[in-house]
């Protein structure tokens, strides 16, 4: 199969400063705790940002919500101009391989390569027909080696800043 005009091809250039094919996501600390949610998610709705993974981490009283979106630089700047404490952190963005058990066919060559993967998030991107799961991993240099080594599809940064309508 040709990857010429193929959206979800091998990510084998630099997609950062880094040289590393990472996604941005972003941590918002919730200073009222998870009731603020809510309204987070409601700055999201009249924009193009897709919400495309969401957790929250609960806390007394604070909590932390972690998300990611398409157009993260859309994003960030809807989460400053509602003045919100966040962060970015960064993520690998692993195209899931067709066939049995996908996900654990990408986890168990980063487990014996020695990379922490804190949690995964499954998605199917905006106008995509091919899940994607995306992986908060430690160290993420050591983690998009042994994915390209082993032959997975990372998905591009610049995929999310692609317009996603049909």
């Amino acid at each position: 199969m040709s990857t010429e005009n193929n959206p979800l091809a091998p990510n084998n250039e630099p997609s950062d400063g880094n040289g590393l094919s990472v996604l941005t996501g972003f941590q918002v600390f919730l200073e009222s705790g998870l009731r603020q949610i809510g309204g987070v998610l409601r700055r999201f709705e009249t924009t193009r940002c897709e919400v495309l993974a969401l957790e929250t981490v609960p806390g007394n009283p604070a909590a932390l919500l972690k998300m990611v979106v398409t157009h993260p630089n859309d994003g960030r700047i809807i989460l400053e101009r509602a003045g919100l404490p966040f962060t970015d952190y960064k993520l690998v963005g692993v195209i899931l391989p067709e066939g049995v058990q996908p996900l654990l066919r990408i986890l168990l060559p980063l487990a014996q390569g020695n990379v922490l993967v804190r949690a995964t998030h499954s998605v199917v991107l905006p106008g995509r027909e091919r899940a994607v799961v995306l992986l908060e991993a430690e160290p993420i240099p050591r983690a998009v080696e042994i994915l390209l080594t082993h032959g997975f599809d990372l998905v591009p940064a610049k995929l999310l800043d692609e317009e996603t309508q049909g």
